[in-house]
């Protein structure tokens, strides 16, 4: 209880500080508590401590701040057809969203390819590969989604990319669960 009522009369004093012409004062202060109430000094500044200089510069070496780096090019797959934007599997209606399609296998034909074997054919997926990140840690992330559930439904919606947006794909599982994916491409093998 007591330290509360000194750090409620502490900002007391700082809320209540102002300068010799009774408007709030601009200056930085630091208010030392102490027992039986609270003090309030300003800094002093000496000729030997480093100030530091900042500046910006209109060029600025960087981009602006929420540009997105570009993502890494990959080489598609050989003998391989890039699908047009829509769904494969998944059903989309005023229950929401349904899959028709059942999973065979997920596997990796490359580092930064996804293989999703359903029963209506085989999906490339081309991922983005960066360190840290590849079709094995991807794959992971979709088999936990999937869960452990017995029901091996699955379908994809692919979203290709238009006004500088990246590809995406979703992937939803029968189980209720879904991937949402920045991807490079989604193919078919031709």
């Amino acid at each position: 209880m007591v330290i509360l009522l000194l750090l409620l009369g502490a900002a007391y004093a700082l809320a209540t500080r102002s300068s010799g012409n009774d408007l709030p004062s601009t200056e930085p202060s630091i208010a030392t508590i102490v027992a039986g109430g609270s003090q309030l000094r300003t800094p002093t500044v000496s000729s030997e401590t480093p100030v530091p200089n900042l500046t910006a510069s209109p060029e600025g070496d960087s981009p602006p701040v929420g540009t997105p780096e570009p993502l890494p090019a990959g080489t598609p797959p050989t003998n391989a057809t890039e699908l047009a934007s829509g769904s494969y599997g998944l059903v989309r209606d005023a229950g929401g969203m349904h899959v028709s399609d059942t999973l065979v296998q997920i596997s990796c034909a490359a580092d930064d390819i996804i293989s999703l074997q359903t029963s209506s054919g085989q999906y490339l997926i081309q991922i983005p590969s960066f360190p840290g990140y590849d079709c094995a840690r991807a794959s992971e992330s979709l088999a936990s989604s999937r869960g452990d559930s017995t029901d091996r439904g699955v379908g994809l919606e692919y979203l290709r990319g238009e006004g500088g947006r990246s590809n995406q794909v979703i992937i939803g599982w029968g189980s209720g669960g879904s991937n949402t994916l920045i991807v490079l491409g989604v193919y078919q093998p031709s």
